[in-house]
């Protein structure tokens, strides 16, 4: 069996065996690895985390009635009505946004001049940064960063 150069981490070995060793038996269980390693070196997007929209980060939608801004109260002004044909369409598109999500509990804190995204305590400090230097999965895991996958997430390795 032919072998690499240099020392290569686990997820760089599996890739590089399933790239280079055609003798290789590809059973289910090698497949499966091989499906998180492949993962795993994808590169991070903002939709991982949270729920987007050609490229907006989307807020759950709520129906208007339970929104009354200050401004609005002030007025007099109780209650305000939105369609639920409105409702129901951005309720439709942030649960199709949802189902792109691959970790569980992150929310985006724009109060900062680069962006993070937080989640119990955790922090991905200046997210379209690494975005933008292509950072992957990987990376956050080696940071040490606590990521709990969704179901989407669990669902791209051992396919349903």
């Amino acid at each position: 069996m032919k072998h690499p150069t240099k020392i290569l981490s686990m997820t760089e070995f599996v890739l590089w065996v399933a790239n280079n060793d055609k003798d290789y038996p590809c059973d289910a269980d090698f497949l499966t690895v091989l499906g998180y390693a492949n993962l795993l070196k994808t590169p991070l997007s903002l939709e991982m985390f949270v729920a987007v929209k050609d490229g907006e980060v989307l807020q759950k939608p709520v129906p208007k009635s339970q929104h009354v801004s200050d401004y609005e109260r002030r007025a007099g002004i109780t209650e305000v009505s939105i369609s639920n044909e409105v409702y129901q369409k951005e309720k439709q598109e942030y649960q199709e946004a949802r189902k792109k999500i691959l970790f569980k509990g992150w929310e985006l804190d724009t109060s900062f001049r680069q962006h993070h995204l937080k989640n119990n305590g955790w922090v991905i400090d200046a997210i379209e940064s690494r975005i933008k230097d292509k950072e992957t999965i990987e990376c956050l895991i080696n940071d040490g960063t606590n990521l709990t996958g969704t179901d989407n997430f669990w669902n791209q390795i051992f396919k349903p």
